[in-house]
């Protein structure tokens, strides 16, 4: 099959998606028309002051632009459902951009159609009517310009990231580790980047800026710690293993409770470090070695960066408390592109399953009638995710050279301290 086929196939089912769109989807579609509404009565720069908008300001820019479009407050109800072809675009252009990257380093790029028509990929924006592939696709895009050298773009499609979702924090170490080595004899390309970021987001939050109302889009970004303090949010993690007996327990339990003279948050976040530090390893050495010999990250490096960051999205997802059901996303299409890459599958699968099966049992879109079985269980999905993550941490150790890095890097160090 050709790139130029692939893609007619894409856009085909991307215009059939627009035609027969699920129903409105969960209560989250809720908040968009009263966001939107909201904003037909305050404007875009006092946004802040509705009650429940939570959102970075770069979704707040869509939802402005939809409620023009709606001429009247009745409009914007009735038509909400079509808000999700926006997110849509982005689901197909991330899948679409991996298919024609592949294909231009001399890659076979059919195994992207199992992404992209798995259904736990797109579950997300047409039954959940949620956004989070907006931010993961921005993402995507910045680990592609950076592998193509392209520091200054990718550090821009990042910050676009930030302004829709700050937990995309979350993969700033592992893009950092590719911008590193780009860093080297690259001062005024560093300069320029810097002032063309500080004019984007200007650009963001000038609004704001002009009503001076700054000051609440700071807040929103950092509000998302501690909104809800629960030891999970109904998401299927480690959490619910230790909650074995009672799935209801990890929703209503506080992760302010102490074990052993530590809240369940600090444990949370200890195992998260922890669990970081260690999946993050391989790929630290392999940056340290580049770095000192002045070589870059090329498109042979992606199957290493893709498989890190969806398992630090999943490590994100398991271990710390207060987590939702939905913050795994990043990790479908990460995994999608090292199964794409590597040809292997068992990471990428366990994965979609979870996640689908998660935000199924609570949203029932399809209103079945076996929710509590066992392929519904949070326990048996909580164990998909650690599985995932332990055969991902062992194919990172055994696969991309770790011992010869660190001895490399035992080296260097040896011929210094002797020097």
């Amino acid at each position: 099959m050709k790139l130029k086929q692939a893609y007619i196939i894409c856009l085909f089912v991307f215009v059939l998606l627009c035609f027969i769109l699920p129903g409105q989807g969960r209560f989250d579609i809720e908040f968009w028309i009263n966001w939107v509404n909201g904003m037909r009565n305050v404007g875009l720069a006092h946004a802040y002051t509705i009650p429940t908008l939570n959102y970075n300001p770069l979704y707040l820019y869509v939802l402005r632009v939809y409620a023009a479009l709606m001429p009247d407050p009745y409009d914007v109800g009735v038509n909400i459902n079509y808000l999700k072809i926006f997110t849509l675009l982005f689901d197909f252009g991330a899948v679409m951009l991996l298919m024609q990257w592949v294909h231009k380093h001399g890659r076979n790029f059919f195994s992207a159609f199992f992404v992209l028509f798995n259904i736990a990929y797109l579950y997300n924006t047409l039954y959940w009517g949620q956004v989070d592939a907006i931010h993961t696709t921005l993402i995507f895009v910045a680990f592609v310009l950076a592998f193509e050298q392209k520091l200054v773009w990718s550090v821009v499609l990042f910050l676009l990231a930030m302004n829709t979702k700050t937990q995309s924090i979350l993969f700033l170490p592992i893009l950092g580790l590719l911008w590193l080595p780009l860093l080297k004899g690259n001062g005024k390309e560093v300069l320029k980047g810097i002032g063309l970021l500080v004019v984007v987001q200007l650009v963001i939050i000038l609004p704001f800026l002009l009503k001076g109302t700054a000051g609440a889009v700071w807040q929103n970004y950092i509000g998302v710690v501690d909104y809800n303090t629960s030891l999970s949010m109904h998401a299927y993690n480690y959490w619910y293993l230790m909650q074995w007996d009672n799935a209801e327990l990890p929703r209503l339990t506080s992760d302010k409770n102490l074990w052993m003279g530590i809240t369940y948050k600090t444990w949370g976040l200890l195992m998260f470090f922890g669990a970081s530090i260690v999946t993050l390893m391989p790929l630290l050495l392999k940056t340290i070695n580049k770095t000192i010999q002045g070589t870059r990250f090329a498109f042979a490096n992606a199957e290493q960066f893709f498989l890190t960051t969806a398992l630090i999205a999943v490590i994100f997802f398991y271990f710390p408390t207060q987590m939702h059901e939905r913050y795994s996303h990043p990790a479908l299409l990460f995994a999608g592109a090292y199964f794409v890459l590597s040809k292997r599958w068992v990471i990428f699968v366990f994965i979609s399953y979870a996640y689908m099966m998660n935000l199924e049992v609570l949203d029932k879109c399809w209103a079945m009638r076996n929710y509590k079985t066992l392929i519904f269980d949070a326990r048996l999905i909580s164990l998909l995710y650690a599985a995932a993550m332990l055969i991902g941490v062992y194919r990172l150790y055994k696969d991309y050279g770790v011992k010869t890095d660190w001895q490399e890097l035992q080296g260097r160090f040896n011929k210094k301290v002797i020097a």
